[in-house]
């Protein structure tokens, strides 16, 4: 795929060309976890920050689908970890929606915001998630507009793992 990929790029095929849902190759890349793809495409100048129909980058798609490697390299080639989808979604919430530890590890030393992402790991009952943004400095006293704390939302998270006190 790599090699049929760069006799493309280099016979002058367009990598910034979309699909019916407005992706590139190199969104597709991404999303797959090609690695190789995404550093060949990016070597030829697509843009590290485009966006499909839903608004969605390439990075939000690898952090999405744990594919640790092509986000580290997207983050090392300036992809911008703060932008949001149309839902207003992150690369970091993304990855704390799937429980991606490690995607969302350099996507937080990317810059990405610690209490409101504690605020969806919490809700999504991943206590390695909760635990790493808290030791980052997350505040687990932060409030949301509806007066939600961390702990109340963890409250209402269907995949707790409840363990009995005494």
């Amino acid at each position: 795929m790599h090699d049929t990929a760069r006799v493309l790029l280099e016979s002058g095929a367009d990598y910034s060309i979309r699909d019916q849902d407005q992706w590139t190759a190199l969104t597709w890349a991404a999303m797959k976890g090609h690695l190789p793809l995404v550093e060949l495409i990016l070597y030829f100048g697509a843009s590290i920050d485009e966006k499909g129909s839903d608004g969605a980058t390439p990075l939000i798609w690898a952090a999405s689908q744990g594919h640790t490697d092509v986000v580290k390299i997207l983050l090392n080639k300036g992809a911008n970890p703060l932008i949001e989808d149309d839902h207003g979604k992150t690369a970091l919430v993304h990855a704390l929606l799937k429980n991606h530890l490690q995607s969302a590890q350099l996507l937080y030393k990317g810059g990405a915001d610690l209490n409101i992402n504690l605020l969806y790991a919490a809700k999504r009952g991943f206590p390695e998630m909760v635990n790493y943004l808290l030791k980052q400095g997350a505040d687990h006293s932060w409030i949301t507009e509806k007066q939600e704390t961390p702990l109340i939302l963890a409250s209402l998270a269907k995949n707790h793992k409840w363990r009995k006190f005494s």
